[in-house]
Parts: structure tokens; sequence; C-alpha cells
């Protein structure tokens, strides 16, 4: 039949009419979490970094800065309670003053003996030896001074400084503790970081 084949050709050629025809439909976009983290090995490291150790031999009496904190460029770090050193530099300064009272009996001798060889009544020999005494005990005194300033260093090294801005890392002292002077003793007091180049 003609007619209805006609008909079906006609349908037919809605249909291919209506699919020719694109179809658009509309999303609205929304943002959503990231589903992957990105994981890299890294490290990190100071500018500076520094181990603080004693310079001077006796017991920690009091630490002031702890881990963590974040301290200035010569602030007081730790106080080391040094009686040993305290008792020999107060025995050199007593055999210093003795040293001195001798010397000055020296030299009044050295000058009566300079004055009894001017009218030959000692010898030049007995002489020297006065003017060798007043030498001898001006190089007592000498070495008793040296000895008093480097007692007195030892003492000025009580206390502990930052040497420079940064974050404390490591405090491996607590009161009381014995502490040795020097890097030897492999006893670390405080260890430092500068994290920031200011």
């Amino acid at each position: 039949t003609l007619q209805q084949r006609r008909g079906e050709e006609r349908v037919l050629a809605q249909q291919s009419d209506a699919s020719a025809v694109p179809a658009v439909s509309v999303v609205h976009p929304t943002v959503t979490p990231p589903n992957d983290d990105l994981q890299i090995a890294g490290s990190t490291q100071a500018y500076a970094e520094s181990a603080i150790y004693a310079r001077t031999s006796g017991y920690l009496k009091a630490w002031h800065a702890d881990l963590g904190a974040h301290v200035k460029a010569g602030q007081l770090l730790a106080e080391i309670d040094t009686p040993e050193t305290d008792v020999e530099l107060a025995q050199t300064r007593s055999s210093r003053q003795q040293l001195v009272a001798s010397l000055e009996l020296a030299r009044s001798s050295a000058a009566r003996w300079e004055t009894l060889r001017k009218s030959d009544a000692v010898s030049q020999q007995e002489l020297d030896e006065r003017k060798a005494a007043v030498a001898q005990q001006e190089a007592a005194l000498a070495a008793a001074d040296a000895n008093i300033q480097r007692l007195e260093t030892l003492q000025s090294y009580r206390k502990v400084f930052a040497p420079f801005a940064g974050v404390i890392t490591k405090r491996n002292v607590d009161t009381g503790a014995l502490i040795t002077s020097g890097n030897t003793s492999q006893q670390q007091l405080f260890y430092l970081s500068q994290t920031d180049r200011k």
C-alpha cells in the first residue's frame, strides 16, 4: 500500500529530522576537594647551627632557655657555679699580696745594699744577689697577675650566652649537673639553630 508506505516514509523523515537537532544539557560547575595528595620527600635545614659547650667547669646553677625557646644574640642561656675556680682565685689573690710584700722588702734591701756597696761595706756579688732577688720577686708577681687574669677569665665564662639569634633545638643538662669545660667532653649544653637570616 502506497499510502501506508508514504506514511512510513514521513514518520521516518520526521524521526530523522528530530535526530539531526543536537541535544544540549546544561551543567552547573561545583568545587570539589582534590582527590590526590602530592607527597614529595624533603628536609629542612637551618641557616646556622651550633652546639654550645661550657668554657669553664662546675655545676649548672640555672638554665634560662628551654627546648623550643626563641633566643636573641647575646641572651643569657645558663649559669654555672664554679666553686673550685673561686677558691683557686682567692688563694692566688692572697699569694699575690704576699708576693707584693716580699717584693717591697727585696727592693728596700737591694737599695740598702747598693748604698753599702758605694762605701765598699759589701761585695758586688752580695749586691747582685739582692738585685736578683728583686727580679725574682717581680717575675713571681707577674706570674701571679697572669694567673689571676686567667682565673678571672674562667669565672667570666660562668654565664653562657647565645652566639646568635635562633631557636634552642636541644637542651642536654639539668640544674645541678656536673659541667666539664670544652667540647672534648662531648657534653653539649644546648644546640642552637638559626631559622631566620635576620
